[in-house]
């Protein structure tokens, strides 16, 4: 039986070229000369150096018989070398088609994105956090320092949201509030200090007299207008400004470590890091942003000033609250995070709690905000 194969291979290599010289009408045309070329060496090897020679013998003799052709050769050269083709013979391509595709080296692989990052509103600046899961509080088998009211350690997811970047300072407090604190009136130059003296619900009022100048909705009402002591409310759909729950603000602070310190095991860094008892000369808050942040780039999230949540107070924590949890429906007191100017370093440690009555008023107190986001899908 004849061997057809050679035959069947020109005559479809020549339907090609007259296919591409001669596109039928709505064919795209294949591009020229660099793609064109390129793919001639799906030709058989000796039909390719055929069309190689025919050519380069025409153009020497023109070349020896006229200076115009010699000049014209001269021009087209570096046209010539640019879209050359090199011939690939069988058993190379095939070599090629077997052998895997190459590696790219370590240094091209681009890095994981960052897990938090910052996001700058209208007045404040926030850090946006991913969603996750953490274990919060500790216990004597993780941490020798642990109370009993950090207990029991269990797993708690969260969504994402986004953190201000350090504490409400009385600078950006007095912008929304007429009526300051009566403990700031002895402090000069005082706007890049913490907004202390604030009792919990006149946070909750800041919160949403934010999200009011920044056009969001407030998440904070009272359930009874008249009563000026009435419970309050919050609507988590709301995508105004709030106090972080308890379960936020330790996830927040932690930023992805499980040592009893976010910078580390022990205190020996802490002064980097944080104000506390050995500051407690001054007697008072200090500027914010003036230590080292944390994995998350969140500052002052450790010492200078204790910090409200929106939970109550509850000892033990209930193992069941799993899943963005929000503290117990009744209680007397409110959850304090972080620790303050006058803390000792146990007290700095990311499982650290406090409570306090929601309507005291104190020097080493403040808070910060926080804003449930969409910008990030749940883990």
């Amino acid at each position: 039986m004849p061997n057809v194969a050679p035959r069947q291979s020109i005559r479809a290599a020549a339907r090609r070229l007259v296919g591409r010289a001669f596109p039928r009408r709505g064919a795209r045309p294949a591009p020229w000369p660099g793609v064109a070329l390129a793919r001639l060496d799906r030709l058989p090897w000796p039909l390719l150096v055929t069309l190689g020679l025919v050519p380069a013998a025409a153009l020497g003799w023109l070349a020896l018989r006229s200076p115009a052709a010699t000049a014209l050769l001269l021009l087209l050269l570096p046209v010539a070398v640019r879209h050359r083709v090199r011939l690939v013979w069988p058993g190379e391509r095939a070599a090629a088609v077997r052998a895997p595709p190459p590696q790219r080296p370590a240094s091209a692989v681009p890095p994981p994105p960052p897990k938090s990052y910052p996001v700058h509103d209208p007045l404040i600046e926030m850090v946006q956090l991913p969603g996750g899961t953490f274990r919060m509080g500790s216990d004597k088998a993780r941490d020798p320092q642990a109370d009993d009211n950090e207990c029991p350690s269990r797993e708690v997811r969260l969504s994402p949201f986004a953190m201000a970047l350090t504490p409400i300072t009385r600078g950006l407090y007095r912008s929304l509030v007429k009526d300051a604190p009566f403990g700031w009136r002895g402090d000069k130059d005082d706007a890049a200090l913490p907004a202390n003296y604030v009792r919990w619900d006149d946070a909750l009022r800041f919160c949403n007299a934010l999200s009011e100048r920044s056009g969001l909705k407030p998440c904070y009402r009272q359930t009874d207008s008249h009563w000026a002591d009435s419970p309050w409310a919050c609507d988590w759909a709301a995508d105004g400004y709030r106090l972080p729950t308890e379960a936020e603000w330790e996830y927040a602070c932690r930023a992805g470590t499980e040592t009893p310190w976010f910078w580390g095991p022990d205190d020996k860094k802490a002064r980097r890091y944080a104000w506390f008892v050995e500051d407690w000369s001054t007697g008072s808050v200090h500027p914010v942003a003036q230590k080292l942040v944390n994995p998350w780039g969140l500052r002052d999230m450790a010492g200078n000033c204790w910090e409200w949540c929106w939970d109550r107070y509850a000892s033990p924590y209930d193992p069941s609250a799993t899943d963005d949890p929000r503290g117990p429906a009744v209680g007397q007191w409110r959850v304090l995070r972080g620790g303050s100017f006058g803390s000792e370093p146990r007290d700095l440690r990311s499982a650290a709690r406090a409570r306090n009555a929601p309507g005291s008023r104190l020097r080493y107190v403040g808070f910060r905000c926080v804003r449930g986001s969409g910008r990030q899908p749940l883990p």
